[in-house]
């Protein structure tokens, strides 16, 4: 069922707005006196994780009560057939990792003001916390959503308590379970030591560092060894490096130690929360204007897959990754497979984004009989084969537990999979950072290239007459971020079967243009991609002859009667 009523609130199951501690959050809309709110739902099941949904129960119904703008709203709390509903603001501007990310693909700093003023939002949005005896013991930025102002200027709310407690006196330390994100994670919590709410300062002192370095502390940090780097504080201080932004040293040092004071091993040693909410982080409140003009161009360029414009994925940059590739050092066995493996997800992902040009190029050009509708469908297709296999690569190189890894990587690393994600995740290797640089990159772009073909598929529903047998499709695009590689593959080769091929007309009578030639023969590649190139032969097969595209129009048009027109 799409679309479920729980009381007076409509739950739509078919658009997953994200994962969090302990549910899945789905857009959701009112019919009392919410109707004109942006809402959403977090949905948990009451049947498998009693114990935890109480503890959030009761954190929940604190907050409900609390006003705070750099806190998310709660509006209601639900519980009904074994399910587990809190109703609360839908923030639209994405999370703080997000917001990161897209400085550090623009190549670019937050200011020093910019940065005083999130953490100054986040200190504001934690003194609620602090006032109900809460601690919230997962503070990273995913956890922190992003909401643009009327003057375009970013607000942070702090979300997700599921990982929270209510402590009698947050500034006495006491035993509690270990939970949280390891990075983020004090060394109190690492080692099951006694912590109280300066576990949180911690994990605010690695948002600064990430907020000032656009990364998270690099000392310390074992590729294979979890922890790593709060082990080494037992060793010496984390001491920040200079600031990079052009702004007087007085507040570039203030920020340093800030970071050091924040990262400290001892919990005496960091601040309190009473201490910064004192502090001189107060007195920077002119809010940020995070350059919206420049992020909603980007993108806009990221849509430009309808002009062939793409900014990261394209030949050059390409080409520059598999340069990069065939330098790396080749010892270590299992950087091989993983370079192997990546190097052959970016090669498929390569041929579809050339598949998605040519029809591009082709279809308009040649096509009168083939309209938007159809287009679009076959390139949502195409850039979503190109996204899910993408997705994976980003997982494997930047450690992200959020995505599921698809079967047939597991098989392939087995039990090897928790020390890939060590391996690349914590290398100090030069060539490895710039490949993932490159597969964030890739990763991104495309990621919201095919969030917006979705939504331009959907809305062309309802203008066209769209082919029968295909309501599937439609839930598959609106329904959650699930990991199979294969499904949008498999759809491409249903469109082309049953409505698309019998539009191509090929006549060997006739002088065909080369770029139709190629088109039909890269449309037979991608039908036949993961059976003639299989993830489990990376290392038994030319990864490379995939991607050759044939220029002899007499070997294409054998190529073509022998396999697209038998």
């Amino acid at each position: 069922m799409s679309t479920i009523q729980v009381s007076h609130y409509s739950i739509n199951k078919n658009e997953m707005l994200g994962k969090g501690a302990y549910g899945i959050v789905y857009s959701c809309k009112s019919e009392n006196n919410l109707k004109n709110k942006d809402l959403c739902a977090k949905v948990i099941d009451y049947t498998t994780q009693i114990t935890q949904v109480q503890k959030e129960v009761q954190l929940l119904k604190l907050l409900q009560k609390v006003d705070n703008p750099n806190l998310v709203q709660i509006h209601d709390i639900i519980i009904e057939k074994n399910q587990l509903y809190i109703i609360m603001d839908r923030c639209r501007g994405g999370d703080l990792k997000n917001l990161i990310q897209n400085y550090f693909l623009q190549k670019k700093y937050f200011s020093i003001v910019e940065i005083m003023d999130m953490i100054r939002q986040i200190l504001l949005g934690y003194k609620s916390l602090i006032q109900n005896s809460i601690i919230h013991r997962d503070l990273k930025p995913a956890n922190i959503l992003v909401e643009f102002d009327a003057n375009q200027r970013i607000i942070l709310k702090l979300t997700d308590f599921g990982m929270g407690r209510i402590l009698d006196d947050i500034s006495i330390k006491q035993f509690q379970t270990r939970v949280g994100t390891p990075i983020y994670m004090a060394p109190q919590i690492v080692n099951g030591e006694p912590f109280s709410s300066k576990c949180d300062i911690f994990s605010l002192g690695i948002i600064l560092h990430e907020l000032a370095f656009l990364e998270i502390p690099q000392e310390g940090l074992n590729k294979l060894e979890r922890y790593s780097f709060q082990k080494s504080l037992k060793i010496k201080p984390f001491v920040c490096p200079d600031l990079l932004q052009n702004s007087p040293s007085q507040q570039k040092q203030f920020i340093q130690k800030l970071i050091n004071q924040m990262l400290s091993l001892k919990e005496e040693r960091r601040p309190s929360w009473e201490e910064l909410l004192k502090s001189e982080i107060m007195t920077f409140n002119i809010a940020p204007k995070i350059e919206l003009k420049q992020i909603s161009e980007q993108d806009n360029l990221l849509l430009s897959i309808h002009k062939g414009q793409e900014q990261c994925f394209n030949e050059k940059k390409f080409l520059e990754l598999q340069g990069l590739i065939q330098k790396m050092d080749q010892k270590d066995e299992l950087q091989q497979k993983v370079l192997l493996i990546i190097h052959m997800i970016i090669n498929k992902a390569y041929l579809v984004y050339n598949l998605e040009q040519l029809f591009q190029e082709i279809l308009k050009k040649q096509f009168s009989n083939f309209d938007n509708y159809q287009f679009q469908l076959i390139q949502t297709c195409l850039i979503g084969y190109r996204f899910k296999i993408l997705q994976n690569a980003f997982a494997i190189c930047f450690n992200d537990k959020c995505i599921k890894i698809n079967s047939v990587f597991q098989t392939i690393f087995k039990d090897q999979l928790e020390n890939v994600a060590q391996l690349f995740y914590y290398s100090n290797n030069q060539i490895i950072k710039q490949v993932k640089k490159f597969v964030l990159n890739f990763f991104v772009e495309t990621k919201n290239i095919f969030t917006r073909a979705e939504d331009d598929l959907i809305k062309l529903k309802n203008k066209f007459n769209y082919p029968k047998n295909i309501d599937n499709f439609y839930k598959l695009i609106a329904s959650e971020n699930k990991a199979d590689i294969e499904i949008y593959g498999r759809w491409f080769h249903f469109f082309w079967s049953q409505h698309i091929r019998k539009l191509f007309i090929y006549d060997k009578t006739k002088i065909q243009e080369l770029k139709y030639l190629q088109l039909l023969v890269q449309i037979d590649r991608f039908l036949n991609l993961d059976k003639e190139y299989p993830f489990q032969n990376y290392d038994k097969v030319d990864i490379n002859k995939m991607i050759q595209i044939e220029t002899n129009k007499e070997k294409l048009e054998k190529q073509i009667y022998l396999r697209v027109f038998v």
